[in-house]
């Protein structure tokens, strides 16, 4: 554990930095006992660098992005503590809500922040078809309906015929769910063939043409025969269930979505993007070897093309915007551009209003306004604090005087009262 302490307008500041796991934490507590914590999740964390262009005091660092990109274990980001003011806009636009904040205090609700979701609506049968193909594994579907052994007895002596109309099956996978006669062929899922399975069989030994698997599909697409036989009288049990997002894991790739067969998935990103691959720098790459935006995309957007003259390929359809493999690419043959932002809508008079407007501002334009100290010495009267001595080399009591008043300077900048004075002077 790492600790700090300082002291702001009279109030005693301890900092200090915890490590467990993956998981960093960074603790604010001031002599009142208000308690602030960031805990940064470097595992989930993709070294995008959002936070790092939102952060107003400089207080976060790129790391080594393409060494972790191709297998380092290390930090995407790190946190200069003294510098960190938690105020929040690290968590507020992080794309892949890799930082999240502990705060006894409610005002960092009411500050604005990039909106995403993953929203399941009432067309969801459910189905399958989204659990198979989530590359995080982030989806996990309850179907409620009895296996077809706890309703009738297996008849050995039945005969029949059964088949599958291809037209119309969406290889949902409920048959499968419901009766062990039927078998989901799996295949290979990538960014360009997300359907997870590739055809539906029938093991006509284990089927004895009860009958209840045709009422059962939701698109009619089993038709069965029974020619010998014991008459099934049970009712075909009613297809219940839900679909659970698992937030922590969901990075709002939308792959779910795209192989809905029902439009039961709706998922909105956090930007609008488009990602250029630059063919001059690519012909030297090789995405096998290197991997590294492979590694660091959220979306797994990337692949290998079979031909052309770059061997890498990226389908930004499902792209978030994170920007992460621009930054991991070692050859720097990779751009993206952001379109849009979500951000959800706000109001605020806070002292920090001018740096969350130039946060936003920064997430399409990846640049921001940084807090000048020059404009705002001049409003400061120096003097009345120290005499400067007229000296080649001040002497050391001097340089004490004047490293005394920076502090000074520094703390009073981080106090949200005073900040707004000085904002509210800029504006004038």
């Amino acid at each position: 554990m790492y600790e700090q302490q300082d002291i702001l307008r009279g109030k005693e500041l301890n900092r200090s930095i915890d490590v467990e796991n993956k998981h960093l934490t960074y603790t604010l507590k001031d002599s009142n006992g208000t308690l602030k914590r960031l805990v940064y999740d470097y595992e989930r964390c993709n070294g995008c660098g959002t936070c790092v262009n939102v952060c107003p005091t400089q207080a976060l660092e790129l790391g080594p992005i393409q060494e972790i990109a191709t297998g380092l274990d290390a930090p995407p980001i790190t946190w200069d503590i003294e510098k960190c003011t938690f105020c929040g806009m690290c968590v507020a636009f992080c794309p892949l809500r890799a930082v999240k904040i502990e705060s006894e205090t409610s005002e960092l609700s009411e500050f604005p922040s990039l909106e995403s979701c993953n929203c399941v609506n009432e067309k969801c049968l459910p189905c399958i078809i989204c659990e198979a193909t989530c590359p995080h594994d982030a989806i996990e579907v309850e179907i409620d309906i009895p296996k077809k052994e706890e309703l009738v007895t297996f008849d050995e002596g039945a005969e029949g015929t059964i088949e599958i109309d291809v037209e119309k099956c969406t290889l949902c996978g409920v048959c499968a769910r419901f009766c062990e006669a039927f078998l989901m062929v799996e295949k290979e899922v990538d960014v360009n063939s997300l359907l997870p399975f590739e055809d539906v069989l029938i093991d006509e030994s284990k089927c004895d043409y009860c009958t209840l698997c045709v009422e059962l599909c939701p698109e009619e697409a089993i038709k069965v025969e029974k020619k010998k036989g014991v008459k099934v009288e049970v009712e075909t049990p009613i297809l219940k269930g839900h679909l659970k997002v698992n937030d922590d894991l969901c990075t709002r790739c939308g792959w779910c979505a795209s192989v809905c067969p029902y439009d039961a998935i709706e998922v909105e990103r956090p930007f609008e993007s488009e990602v250029k691959l630059l063919t001059g720098p690519l012909l030297k790459c090789d995405p096998i070897g290197c991997h590294a935006c492979f590694n660091v995309c959220p979306s797994n957007c990337f692949y290998v093309k079979e031909s052309g003259v770059i061997r890498i390929g990226v389908n930004d359809e499902f792209c978030i915007g994170c920007g992460a493999c621009v930054n991991a690419c070692p050859l720097r043959g990779i751009e993206v551009y952001r379109k849009e932002s979500k951000v959800k809508t706000y109001q605020m008079d806070t002292p920090w209003k001018g740096q969350w407007e130039d946060a936003i501002s920064s997430l399409l334009s990846n640049s921001r306004k940084r807090f000048n100290l020059e404009k705002t010495m001049p409003k400061i009267d120096l003097k009345a604090e120290f005499e400067m001595v007229e000296e080649e080399q001040p002497p050391e009591k001097d340089l004490n005087g004047i490293k005394e008043i920076m502090n000074k300077l520094e703390r009073v900048i981080r106090t949200p009262k005073e900040r707004k004075k000085i904002e509210l002077e800029w504006n004038e």
